[in-house]
């Protein structure tokens, strides 16, 4: 008996990702039954780490949330007296849990109920079930001594992957990081004080940084022999102890060290290809995705296994390779990356909306100085804290933010001459710009782009938008221009975004917006379109896609 439906249309750019699909998704299938067991070889029972990464592939094809639900409800109803939830749970013949818990999969019970949660809104599940993911976290906290979490030489005190020669003490610390953060998204979600989680994660962070970061090799090292491998390195990009951008160069560093400890699963190659998203390398993502499923799919796989290491594919944890299962929970996520970063909608894609000022132009500081010029001769205080707040924000909506408390003081019309004011001193500022101010990047995105005959727009709450772009020489490469002239709303309401859709002729669904605001970011998924997160937006949870620079924009639009 199988859960799943029997058919769902595969997705892929090539038919080498349309096959690999196909055998993910096959997989997926044969472990939807009574609950999302591991396989139906030989345990058949519910894991917490495997239970994760089926929910995330289903969310994204099959859509049984129901069948999550009591997979999240069979954990929490079997922990042990002190709350600790079981590594697995049987079913048959009665329902029990598991005698023994993992450091790492009980924690990923949070990010599970969290994305049960964003999925479905079920908020009576999230509120009933938010005392035992909070718990995980407390039970998890006895382990650490002055921040650092103790390392043991027992076996299964926490897994990562099914590498015997792996040291888990710094990916064990990543992933509490990792999962104290999702604590924080669900929490806020349901409107509890979090200050406590998050100065315990500012702690824990600084404290993983100054005793596993080996600044030499621009990696992470594990244990009393300080071990290098790539699961302590991807937990910890995944645990964003660093900026995405410094992640992305640890990922690199730790691929070019001859004897760093590899993967063997694709449960640990599953985070591997979401640390690559997750910090804009959307190329290499998609190619290891496609050298590691691919290789299963050449050997021959109908279902995905349960340890696979290109290197030695005869490698086996139990030390038979018969012993394997080869149709393993774990292994079916190319179908939820396929769908969410790679193919999904985004190949429907007609138009991308730019926001201007830190997306293709450098003008925040031009922003900043009139500000702070202006603050300055009204003796109001004025720093850059208080101007991030003022990105992607109208004119007047950030006048008063300028203001604060001082904005009582002032007529409607005394803030009209203030504002006109501020951009008196800005636009000065902006007469000095040339088309020198385009970097060759920017200028050979937006050529490529036009070659594709993508439309184009700019999505701007800026009323000098059209006058910037005319400075710059850059107007000719976009079909409409959407500004603070022609709205009445300023981000995050999504009125910028729609009216450049509308004149464009395209639907918000076909069109990409590039923001570097965080108020961008929720205007462009207020309005339905897809949003592509650079620079400050980067840490936006609701960013679809995540870039380094603007070129990075032709590894999404252009297949």
């Amino acid at each position: 008996m199988t859960s799943a439906p029997e058919i769902i249309k595969t997705c892929g750019s090539t038919e080498k990702e349309r096959k690999i699909d196909q055998v993910a998704l096959r997989t997926l299938s044969e472990c939807m039954q009574y609950e999302l067991e591991d396989g139906p070889k030989r345990d058949r029972r519910l894991w917490l780490g495997d239970l994760r990464l089926q929910a995330l592939a289903n969310y994204y094809t099959y859509k049984h949330n129901d069948l999550v639900k009591r997979c999240l409800y069979l954990f929490a109803g079997t922990s042990d007296k002190d709350g600790n939830l079981p590594q697995a749970v049987f079913t048959k013949p009665e329902v029990i849990g598991d005698d023994a818990s993992m450091f790492d999969y009980s924690l990923l019970f949070i990010p599970a109920l969290q994305e049960y949660f964003e999925k479905t809104g079920d908020k009576q599940t999230a509120e009933e079930l938010l005392p035992v993911a909070i718990k995980q976290l407390s039970l998890a906290s006895k382990r650490f001594d002055n921040n650092v979490v103790c390392d043991s030489n027992q076996l299964g005190w926490c897994f990562l992957d099914w590498n015997l020669e792996l040291n888990k003490q710094c990916g064990a610390q990543a992933v509490y990081i990792y999962c104290s953060k999702y604590a924080v998204k669900l929490m806020h979600a349901l409107g509890k004080d979090t200050s406590e989680i998050e100065e315990d994660i500012s702690k824990k962070t600084e404290t993983a940084i100054n005793r596993f970061f080996d600044k030499e090799k621009g990696v992470f090292v594990s244990g009393k022999d300080k071990q290098v491998s790539l699961a302590s390195n991807i937990w910890m990009c995944l645990a964003g102890v660093f900026s995405d951008s410094e992640n992305a160069k640890v990922l690199d560093n730790v691929k070019n060290i001859e004897n760093a400890v590899s993967l063997v699963t694709p449960y640990a190659y599953h985070y591997y290809v979401q640390a690559l998203f997750d910090c804009g390398k959307i190329n290499q993502a998609r190619k290891l995705l496609n050298d590691y499923w691919g290789a299963m799919v050449d050997d021959g796989a109908d279902t995905f296994y349960e340890m696979f290491d290109p290197a030695n594919p005869d490698f086996s944890a139990y030390g038979a390779k018969a012993v394997n299962s080869y149709c393993h929970a774990w292994s079916c996520t190319p179908s939820y990356f396929l769908r969410k970063y790679l193919v999904g909608e985004i190949t429907m894609i007609k138009g991308i909306i730019f926001d201007l000022d830190g997306v293709l132009l450098n003008t925040d500081n031009f922003h900043y100085n009139a500000w702070k010029k202006l603050a300055d001769r009204l003796g109001i205080y004025f720093d850059r804290t208080i101007n991030n707040q003022l990105r992607g924000v109208s004119r007047m909506a950030s006048l008063d933010i300028v203001l604060g408390d001082h904005g009582k003081d002032f007529t409607q019309e005394q803030k009209n001459a203030l504002a006109e004011e501020k951009n008196n001193i800005y636009r000065q500022s902006l007469s000095q710009m040339t088309s020198k101010d385009v970097s060759d990047d920017v200028r050979l995105t937006l050529e490529k782009i036009r070659s594709a005959g993508l439309k184009t727009a700019i999505g701007s709450s800026s009323k000098n938008t059209k006058y910037i772009l005319e400075r710059t020489e850059i107007t000719h490469y976009f079909d409409a221009v959407s500004d603070g002239n022609n709205i009445t709303k300023s981000k995050p309401d999504p009125e910028v975004f729609l009216k450049a859709a509308e004149y464009l002729g395209l639907k918000p669904s076909e069109c990409i917006v590039v923001e570097d605001a965080h108020a961008g970011i929720e205007a462009a998924k207020a309005g339905g379109f897809t949003a592509v997160a650079i620079g400050d937006a980067r840490t936006h949870e609701k960013a679809d896609y995540k870039i380094d620079n603007l070129k990075d924009i032709l590894q999404i639009c252009l297949k």
